[in-house]
């Protein structure tokens, strides 16, 4: 409900934010780690507090679309949970709201959590004993070491490869319970949700999309669906291309 200039500068103002933070490191990286510290101690401060004020409003609020999605699969950035540096070190689960959120005071409780993981990260990155790692980067690596396989074994090899990629994209679908299953449940999911959006739509109600489809579960059946159709066949081309491999070995 703001003027479009506030809303412009508040969301461009991280670009400032991280140009300060990247020059700040290269003239002293332990002084960018600090100041980004204290500054992130004064998010959780300022949430806290936030909280506090503003508890009964906020828990009569239904928490939006994409901080469920965010606080439940991570699929909107790619280095979810990388901050949760304690959770990492100690072996310990991550954390994920998403599943329990129902109100806009989960969601601003997540976030002010988020800042305190932030924090532990600036702490460790002070740290010169502390040995840090990026799951998603090694992930990375190691796929795209995969493709490179892959495209090498395509181009070096017959119709056979090919073949036997099917074969085991098929038995990988069918442990995950088949391919149709999944197929159905982005359907099913992506046509509630549609039919959701116009049902309140013509009530004038769209306030209540949210918390109608957080209740039915239709976000997480398209996504989940979604996800077992990616990970099966990535699973296939893995076993594929370790099997191929193999036999060249041989």
């Amino acid at each position: 409900d703001q003027s479009w200039w506030v809303r412009f500068l508040s969301q461009h103002s991280a670009i400032v934010y991280f140009v300060v933070l990247c020059v700040l490191w290269a003239a002293s990286p332990s002084l960018s780690y600090r100041f980004s510290e204290l500054l992130e101690t004064h998010a959780v401060n300022t949430y806290s507090q936030f909280l506090d004020e503003n508890e009964e409003t906020l828990k009569n609020l239904p928490p939006s679309l994409a901080a469920i999605e965010y606080y439940s699969f991570g699929a909107s950035d790619p280095m979810y949970a990388e901050f949760q540096t304690s959770a990492l070190a100690k072996g310990e689960e991550i954390r994920r709201p998403g599943e329990s959120m129902r109100n806009l005071h989960d969601v601003f409780s997540a976030i002010r959590d988020d800042e305190g993981d932030h924090v532990n990260t600036m702490q460790s990155c002070l740290d010169p004993e502390a040995a840090l790692r990026s799951p998603s980067m090694e992930r990375r690596i190691l796929f795209g070491v995969a493709c490179v396989a892959a495209v090498g074994l395509f181009l070096s090899s017959d119709a056979e490869i090919v073949n036997r990629l099917m074969d085991t994209a098929n038995r990988a679908f069918g442990e995950a319970g088949g391919a149709d299953t999944a197929l159905d449940a982005v359907a099913a999911g992506a046509a509630s949700i549609a039919q959701q959006f116009a049902n309140d739509e013509e009530e004038g109600n769209l306030l209540g999309l949210t918390s109608d489809m957080v209740e039915t579960g239709t976000v997480g059946a398209f996504v989940e669906g979604f996800k077992k159709l990616v990970l099966g066949f990535a699973a296939a081309v893995a076993e594929t291309v370790a099997e191929a491999l193999g036999g060249a070995a041989l």
